[in-house]
């Protein structure tokens, strides 16, 4: 004859203290007649030890680097995104690039000084650019986005916002 499994286990259950039931443990019926201690009243030196030290003033390292301000040397190349394609460059957006001297390609945003239609009028010509560096921003977590090789979102909007142009 077969038992069922929760009948199996009531004993182990039993031995182990655990309440088969699916109620909640009542509370102990028995009532003191002594009525609860107040908490003490604290005093002004109680709540001075209570408060928190006074922070350390932040480190270097904890500190985000100040933006400032690089001059860049390169040409201006306006590479546009395919629409309703997806992709990295569309999910990000970059389509304006400087590529330097040393051969690196950077990514520069447009900023209130100069519209991204003003920078695409420069592509293939050779710049000086003042820009700033930025991080860019983190997606939505409830949108599905790309991840770089360490597995982290990538981020939208990250690269240098130009400052000012100069053709040479």
């Amino acid at each position: 004859m077969r038992t069922p499994l929760g009948i199996a286990f009531l004993p182990l259950l039993l031995v182990l203290g655990c309440d088969s039931s699916s109620q909640p443990p009542e509370k102990d019926a028995v009532q003191s007649d002594k009525p609860e201690a107040e908490a003490p009243t604290p005093t002004p030196a109680d709540e001075a030890a209570a408060e928190p030290a006074a922070e350390a003033p932040p480190t270097a390292e904890a500190e985000p680097a100040a933006e400032a301000t690089v001059k860049l040397v390169g040409t201006l190349i306006y590479k546009p995104v395919k629409r309703g394609v997806k992709s990295v460059a569309a999910y990000t957006g970059d389509e304006l690039f400087l590529e330097t001297e040393e051969g690196r390609k950077v990514v520069l945003q447009p900023s209130e000084a100069h519209s991204e239609e003003s920078l695409r009028a420069l592509d293939g010509v050779r710049v000086e650019i003042e820009a700033e560096e930025t991080e860019g921003t983190l997606p939505d977590p409830r949108e599905s986005h790309p991840t770089g090789a360490d597995g982290q979102p990538m981020r939208r909007n990250a690269g240098f916002i130009v400052r000012s142009v100069r053709s040479l």
